[in-house]
């Protein structure tokens, strides 16, 4: 993760912008030397808030732990099968 100084930020404001856009590496803005902001692009920002959403949704989490658990003990099923499944109870 790249540093620079917020002085440095607003004299290249729009070419830091564009970097962190294009690369997807945030950018950390450094105020007397010390980490002061992050810059990250808005569609890692949002992903972010998406999942503290679900993370802090505790119906959604135990769903997902259960889902793990399935994995780990080899109940899951592939689409082709669930298709198959599908198919058969509709005729």
């Amino acid at each position: 993760m790249e540093a620079i100084s917020i002085t440095d930020a607003k004299r290249h404001l729009l070419q830091v912008a564009r970097n962190v856009a294009d690369t997807g590496e945030n950018t950390i803005l450094t105020k007397r030397g010390k980490p002061y902001v992050v810059l990250m692009s808005a569609a890692e920002y949002e992903s972010i808030m998406e999942t503290l959403e679900i993370l802090a949704d505790q119906e959604t989490l135990k769903d997902i732990q259960e889902s793990e658990k399935d994995i780990s003990e080899g109940r899951w099923a592939t689409l082709e099968e669930l298709e198959n499944a599908l198919s058969s109870e509709s005729t």
